[in-house]
């Protein structure tokens, strides 16, 4: 063995070493920053929520008013069917009928309005996604009409994000739901 393969091999030994101990004090201390320096989600509350490395523990367990194709196209998901009123400042949803939360509640416009105003009002670091929404309306079960103070190009994709999560309304209740240390 020459002097770099030890230099070597003792190098990786106290990488290794530094990795266990920073993982034994995240577990300790609750931290949300895991071993490899990631932000972990501290609460799975979609008014919470928000983007990038945090979609992998959201996307699994919520689903969205409008699906993200892969090539960056709204398309169908809780919500079958939107469309605007002349000048862009009504959205109307033709909600899905066949959907039940995991705690047997239905999913239905009055759902879909609890969240969108929740999401509206919790003080997320998403909030402004719906900054121009003024009112969500539950016309009937299937019909759902949000009200904008202003066209808002970015509403759909928004939509198929964490503004779109929805959840159990009896659920969004009591927002602790924390993933594994």
């Amino acid at each position: 063995m020459s002097c770099k393969d030890s230099q070597l091999e003792l190098f990786c030994w106290n990488k290794c070493l530094q990795q266990q101990q920073a993982r034994r004090q995240c577990r300790r201390r609750g931290s949300n920053i895991d071993s490899w320096g990631r932000r972990r989600a501290v609460v799975l509350d979609p008014a919470q929520s928000r983007e990038a490395q945090f979609v992998q523990y959201f996307q699994p367990v919520f689903d969205t008013l409008i699906r993200r194709t892969p090539d960056g196209q709204p398309g169908p998901m809780l919500a079958k069917s939107w469309s605007y009123n002349a000048d862009n400042t009504e959205l109307s949803f033709v909600l899905r009928d066949d959907v039940k939360f995991s705690d047997g509640e239905a999913f239905n416009a009055a759902a879909a309005k609890a969240n969108l105003d929740r999401f509206k009002t919790a003080g997320g670091p998403l909030q402004a996604q719906l900054v121009s929404l003024e009112s969500v309306t539950a016309k009937d079960a299937t019909t759902l009409v949000l009200t904008l103070s202003t066209q808002d190009p970015s509403l759909i994709v928004n939509l198929g994000g964490p503004s779109g999560y929805m959840q159990s309304p009896s659920s969004s209740r009591t927002p602790t739901l924390r993933p594994s240390q």
